[in-house]
């Protein structure tokens, strides 16, 4: 398993290009309809990376690799769920791919932290009594939301309205099916969470060159 943490203002342009080039007709106008440019380049990126990835496993070129989405927006490999899974997610310039060549469902979420950000409203709408009594701080807050966000993903939800029934103010969610685990990481600048079906190795790592640490 595989953690690769991205900075989309470090991609040359000869990358970029490229994988606009792979975009398939329905990618680049879903591309075009962002209004952010971040939002934009983080989605381009994203395909790109995830293509590259792909390609790679299944000793492909990149221009074979289809990705699709399931009922409920989980993206997919088309005809590589069984050799390649993988999860997705962006905060502002920043970019992170988990992925694995096994079957199981995975999940990641990062965010970009936020000193003053004001949590104080959002925790009673999405969060257990017992989760809330561990958030003292924006860091705390971003810790217990990417994991929220990763756990919904790997199970192939990824609904807000069910934030609030996923409590992850533990390590393992024993409630889970398959029992899944977290590991949370946090930067200066960024916070991210990954769900692993317990048992699975934890990924390695390849980041954008700042310090992370684990965090319980």
């Amino acid at each position: 398993m595989h953690l690769q943490v991205l900075n989309i203002n470090e991609i040359g342009p000869a990358r970029w290009q490229r994988w606009q080039d792979l975009l398939s007709e329905e990618e680049a106008d879903r591309a075009g309809r962002y209004r952010q440019a971040v939002d934009r380049k983080s989605f381009v990126a994203g395909r790109g990376v995830v293509r590259e990835l792909a390609a790679a496993a299944a000793g492909v070129p990149e221009s074979t690799i289809s990705i699709g989405t399931t009922a409920r927006g989980k993206p997919f490999i088309e005809g590589m769920q069984e050799i390649f899974q993988f999860s997705i997610s962006h905060s502002a310039e920043y970019l992170a791919i988990l992925w694995h060549q096994r079957p199981e469902s995975v999940g990641v979420d990062i965010e970009k932290l936020r000193a003053d950000f004001d949590y104080d409203g959002v925790v009673h709408h999405y969060f257990s009594e017992k989760e809330r009594q561990q958030i003292q701080s924006a860091a705390d807050f971003f810790k217990l939301w990417t994991r929220k966000e990763a756990l919904l993903k790997a199970l192939g939800t990824g609904l807000v309205d069910e934030l609030k029934g996923v409590e992850v103010h533990e390590r393992i969610v024993q409630g889970s099916d398959p029992v899944m685990e977290f590991m949370t990481l946090l930067s200066e600048k960024v916070v991210l969470s990954c769900a692993i079906p317990q048992g699975l190795p934890h990924p390695q790592s390849s980041f954008h060159p700042e310090k992370f640490n684990l965090v319980p």
